[in-house]
């Protein structure tokens, strides 16, 4: 027979203590209100991309808050089955059982770790590497002051080697994100662990899902990982649908790259201008102010003489009736001189 953990064996107690207490009274119902009002910024945010014309953008803000969505749904389903039925809160794991997972952790996992005073217990995974793409390892922290909750505020996933996506920090795992992960078809299972304190399933099953790749629910799709996000429309996209500003160097994705009519170089919305005469889109290394009114006009609508077409005329012709007044004046000038050489001569 193994020798007993002491320490172990008095978290375990300390746990089921804390469980016990929780467990006798109804638990308080607490609406999820930062998971609307998040649905709410997204869309919000959505609405604003979709106005904008930022297409990308806009798909990826209402791709969030589908997943958003589904949370909240998932959130307001516990709290429903918490107020119906109290069967999974009655089913509390005895101190014996919690001692028996807390020595199953330390042989599972690469690390168990717990602080008493701070109610935290956490395990930590080996590396995680999803379809060759390394992630490094994950800690798994949980409050187990908060079990009784049996909601996301009880757990935090926290990557203690991060390699997060290019384009999003707050993202570490493509199913993790501000160190919330979600659970998917696992959270059912998840919350009945958290309600009755079986640690080992509670740890294994979110061990798992960090495991797996969903490729039909990521924050973050593995092939756009190490991609970039777009300047101006803040779309992730891959290195290959990526393009850098001639000018600023910023990253901009195939759709809000523009060409520059004249040189044919790729700019950002911020530095690509339009010919004041043709309003093709130019760059300022091709655009030139016009000689007389200064509009900045692209080489194909300048003249020889650097002028833009609103500028351009023809060349003013003299009045007919001042070119014939002036041969006569020319006439009676040289007569004039003629008749006084005569005088002269005379």
């Amino acid at each position: 027979m193994p020798p007993v953990n002491k320490q172990l064996l008095r978290l375990a107690a300390a746990i089921h203590a804390r469980l016990a207490t929780n467990h006798s009274s109804e638990p308080l119902v607490e609406l999820p209100n930062p998971s609307w009002q998040r649905c709410n910024d997204l869309a919000r945010q959505s609405r604003r991309a979709r106005l904008r014309g930022w297409q990308l953008a806009a798909v990826s803000l209402e791709n969030e808050l589908r997943y958003s969505i589904q949370s909240l749904q998932h959130e307001l389903t516990a709290i429903v089955t918490r107020l119906t039925c109290s069967l999974a809160y009655k089913e509390l794991a005895k101190a014996n059982h919690i001692y028996a997972d807390l020595v199953a952790l330390g042989n599972e996992f690469e690390l168990l770790a717990f602080d008493c005073k701070r109610c935290q217990l956490s395990v930590s995974t080996e590396p995680i590497i999803l379809r060759g793409l390394y992630l490094g390892p994950f800690e798994i922290r949980l409050f187990w002051g908060q079990l009784h909750r049996g909601d996301m505020a009880a757990y935090r996933v926290v990557a203690t080697d991060p390699h997060p996506a290019e384009s999003r920090n707050n993202v570490t795992h493509p199913h993790v994100m501000d160190e919330i992960l979600c659970e998917g078809d696992g959270r059912h299972a998840i919350r009945s662990a958290l309600l009755q304190g079986r640690l080992f399933d509670f740890f294994s099953l979110v061990a798992a899902v960090l495991r797996t790749y969903n490729q039909d629910s990521p924050f973050v799709e593995l092939s756009l990982w190490s991609g970039s996000s777009c300047s101006d429309c803040g779309a992730a996209a891959s290195e290959d649908e990526t393009y850098s500003c001639e000018t600023c160097g910023e990253t901009m994705c195939s759709e809000c790259e523009t060409l520059c009519a004249s040189c044919e170089r790729g700019y950002c919305s911020g530095c690509i201008s339009s010919c004041a005469a043709c309003k093709e889109n130019s760059c300022s290394r091709c655009l030139t102010a016009c000689q007389d009114c200064h509009d900045k006009v692209c080489p194909g609508c300048l003249d020889e003489n650097e002028r833009c077409p609103n500028c351009h005329e023809e060349e003013p012709t003299h009045d007919t009736n001042n070119s014939g007044n002036s041969e006569a004046s020319c006439v009676a000038a040289v007569q004039s001189d003629c008749m006084v050489q005569a005088a002269f001569s005379a």
